[in-house]
């Protein structure tokens, strides 16, 4: 005969009843115990983002996949606010002495800060015009110190594709590696060129440039340069400049690539146009520098209102943003950094570099007069923050076998509330709150969530924090969570096979 579906329910509950499931509360030295971490960039970068950056150091453009920056929490989407000087009377990084080799310009920074100390390299121009690639340090983005073996980066040998000029750099580091895309010129084109290094001083240049000027009718068709570089877990993207000739403008194209040096043009180039007419970019945009958040590109550029770099035109940097870098919506308060007039920085306030240290937006621009000693000064901004936003971990699996049950303990959560709020929930696999568990919250820097209670029937969840503030110039920050539970076998865990399978 064949047992009834009641009676196998009746031993089920039977069953379940004889586990032994211990006290009350989360129990943290309950072994073994399993547990779910989240910590690093590379950790937060696996679930979903709504209006949060889950990268507190911005710095390093260290490429999202490679795991060499473990300084990664959650807190909201920003922006800058206003930008303030801090090179005022004076460049942060000017020109050199008379017969050295920036002493005409220095131009066109890209940095990167390791948490202690930035590193620049920078283009500088001397007294016969050649452009070369110079390195300094320094401890608070402001003084400067210029390495003693500039330049670092220099002109190419006879023949080679950059042997007249090199400058205009952007680089990534991956923890032992540095990389530099870098404009490249031979006297008749500019084209961009990729090399590495161990140290950031001896370089390795790759032979060929990487991208080249277009077709003869193209929008790039005689220089490419100007370059930013990112990555963004999946693919390396360029934002560079293009020119077209014989009388054209910079404008501002997008190119991809899986391994930075066999790269693709997007098809919808220029992806970043000039401005409207009589507007204040409406006749170069170039020299773009561009952050990634995980959902949000932001890219800062200079414009010029003025097609031959003339005694009247004046240089400002702009702002603009996209969900995919190449449609990008311009912001509303352009330009966002202007000359300041009257100082050494009177008519030219542009090609920005901009990178977040988590805590404040950074800035170093070429300013001067048009091409009549040009330096770099250096700005500061707090950041403006989304007043909302979540993050949902990736889907949990507790990977507890046929005859265990799930043992839930606790989620145990690093926060900084400054201030504000943050509210932790439980979903269930269907991404859905779970009643009791939907509105976590503790004013302890080191929180511990009880989630004792929890159905021992749920084998895979999601964790969700919601961030909300009321100043905008204040996030809460999740620096790290961890949520446990164990594994436990039913000591009678014969009775269910039995009670469900059919006999003779």
């Amino acid at each position: 005969m064949k047992r009834s579906l009641p009676f196998a329910l009746t031993v089920l509950v039977l069953a379940l009843a004889l586990v032994p499931l211990g006290q009350a509360g989360p129990d943290l030295a309950q072994t073994p115990q399993v547990s779910f971490l989240q910590t690093t960039t590379n950790d937060w970068q696996s679930g979903t983002l709504n209006q949060v950056d889950v990268r507190n150091l911005d710095a390093l453009h260290t490429p999202y996949d490679l795991g060499t920056d473990p300084r990664g929490s959650v807190r909201l989407a920003s922006s800058p606010d206003t930008w303030t000087r801090q090179s005022v009377q004076e460049p942060a990084v000017p020109r050199g002495g008379s017969g050295e080799w920036d002493e005409k310009h220095t131009a066109e920074a890209a940095v990167l800060y390791d948490g202690s100390s930035y590193m620049m390299w920078y283009s500088g121009q001397d007294a016969t015009d050649q452009w070369q690639i110079g390195l300094a340090t320094s401890t608070d983005g402001l003084t400067w110190t210029k390495h003693a073996a500039n330049p670092v980066l220099t002109v190419g040998l006879p023949g080679a594709w950059d042997n007249t000029e090199v400058s205009f750099a952007t680089l990534l580091y991956d923890g032992q590696t540095y990389s530099t895309w870098y404009s490249g010129y031979d006297g008749t084109y500019r084209q961009i060129g990729y090399a590495w290094s161990n140290d950031g001083l001896v370089w390795t240049r790759h032979p060929t440039p990487v991208l080249s000027y277009g077709a003869d009718d193209a929008w790039d068709n005689n220089l490419v340069g100007n370059a930013s570089v990112l990555f963004d877990g999946t693919q390396y993207h360029m934002w560079y400049g293009g020119w077209q000739s014989p009388v054209g403008h910079w404008r501002i194209g997008h190119a991809t690539s899986p391994d930075g040096l066999a790269w693709t043009k997007d098809p919808a180039n220029p992806v970043f146009d000039l401005g409207p007419a009589d507007s204040w970019d409406d006749d170069h945009v170039k020299s773009p520098s561009v952050l990634y958040d995980g959902q949000t590109f932001q890219l800062w550029y200079g414009g010029w209102d003025d097609v031959d770099y003339g005694a009247d035109s004046n240089g400002r940097i702009g702002w603009a943003t996209s969900g995919d870098g190449t449609n990008w919506t311009r912001g509303p308060a352009n330009p966002v950094f202007d000359p300041a007039g009257g100082v050494w920085d009177p008519q030219w306030a542009a090609d920005p570099e901009v990178i977040l240290d988590g805590d404040l937006y950074h800035l170093w621009y070429t300013g001067g007069v048009t091409w009549t000693g040009l330096q770099i000064g250096y700005a500061t901004a707090l950041p403006h923050y989304a007043d909302l936003g979540t993050y949902t971990s990736p889907l949990i699996p507790t990977g507890c076998g046929q005859n265990e049950i799930v043992r839930w303990n606790a989620l145990l959560v690093d926060q900084v509330l400054n201030s504000q709020s943050i509210v932790y929930a439980v979903l269930d696999e269907a991404g859905q709150p779970i009643a009791g568990f939907d509105a976590l919250q503790s004013p302890a820097a080191r929180a511990v969530f009880d989630l004792s209670a929890l159905s021992f029937t749920l084998q895979r969840v999601y964790v969700q924090a919601t961030l909300a503030t009321d100043n905008p110039a204040r996030s809460p920050v999740v620096e790290d969570w961890e949520l446990l539970w164990t594994c436990q076998a039913l000591p009678y865990r014969l009775f269910l096979p039995l009670a469900l399978r059919q006999s003779p």
